[in-house]
């Protein structure tokens, strides 16, 4: 409510600093409102395709990475338990379950490390 009250005090502002008549008050305050509608929009869209962008490129980065953790799984190259492995899928699906929680919520950003010992 605050905010429209500034834009009214702005918009009569200008009217009076720019000797625009009653019959072109209309037509501006239309303009004017069509001109900051766009600027939304413009700047959702905006919004929009920084998060298309880097959704992906992160979301890309990620599954890489958990392939990467995949590759611990050849028993020619590496030794494990079967605990090590439930330590490094539980480690996973807490950040992912972390992850579902943060695109519910504003104020959740817990990181825990990860330690296998």
């Amino acid at each position: 409510m605050v905010h429209m009250q500034h834009k009214l005090k702005y918009i009569q502002k200008f009217l009076l600093n720019h000797w625009i008549k009653a019959s072109d008050t209309a037509e501006f305050c239309l303009q004017y409102k069509h001109m900051h509608e766009s600027k939304r929009e413009i700047l959702r869209q905006d919004r929009r395709g920084r998060f298309v962008r880097l959704a992906e490129a992160r979301v890309s980065k990620a599954l890489q990475a958990i392939r990467v953790v995949g590759n611990l799984s050849n028993r020619s190259n590496y030794d494990y338990s079967d605990e090590d492995v439930r330590k490094i899928v539980r480690a996973l699906s807490v950040e992912v379950t972390a992850l579902e929680s943060r695109f519910r919520s504003v104020d959740s950003k817990v990181r825990p490390e990860f330690r296998l010992g």
